[in-house]
């Protein structure tokens, strides 16, 4: 038997809220691709304001490498070498620097720096015996990180008590 399909009724063309449901859907979509092409636009102002930024650290660098003291003399140039100097060599990093190198039977008295066109470390030291003293002189001169070692007054009657000064170079650099 075959069927007429004419005669069948038709179903609605679609009901009110299927209209309203696509059109939400459509502009939802039209929403997201505005904001993915914001985003791609903010994206790319970020990449340009990084680009600038990092020439203008370069030029300011090029600047202090240029106002160095030690191609000028000037108090302006000293004061920015302590700068530089203070920030690549903070007193906690120069202690933490020089607690490593003492012995278990050394300990630390007095200790101040100087910044400059180098770094002036004095210090006073006390060891329980001359041998862990001397092994500390020894740790500090063979260390990159001190240099111009000068040992001061000592005494080395029973526990040996004595003043050091030297010369701290940030990352051991001469």
């Amino acid at each position: 038997m075959r069927r007429d399909f004419s005669t069948q009724p038709r179903g609605r063309a679609g009901s009110l809220r299927d209209v309203l449901l696509v059109a939400a859907a459509g502009l939802a979509g039209l929403f997201a691709v505005r904001e993915a092409w914001s985003a791609r636009r903010e994206v790319a102002d970020a990449r340009s304001v990084l680009s600038a930024v990092r020439e203008e650290t370069r030029s300011a660098e090029a600047r202090i490498r240029a106002a160095s003291p030690r191609q000028s003399g000037t108090a302006g140039a000293l004061l920015l070498s302590r700068v530089l100097l203070t920030a690549d060599a903070p007193p906690p990093r120069v202690l933490a620097d020089l607690a490593v190198l003492l012995p278990a039977d050394v300990r630390l008295l007095d200790f101040s720096l100087a910044y400059g066109e180098r770094l002036d470390v004095d210090m006073r030291v006390e060891a329980k015996e001359a041998a862990a003293y001397d092994a500390f002189l020894e740790r500090v001169q063979a260390s990159p990180l001190f240099a111009d070692l000068v040992p001061g007054a000592e005494n080395r009657d029973g526990a040996v008590t004595a003043t050091l000064h030297a010369t701290y170079r940030p990352g051991g650099t001469p």
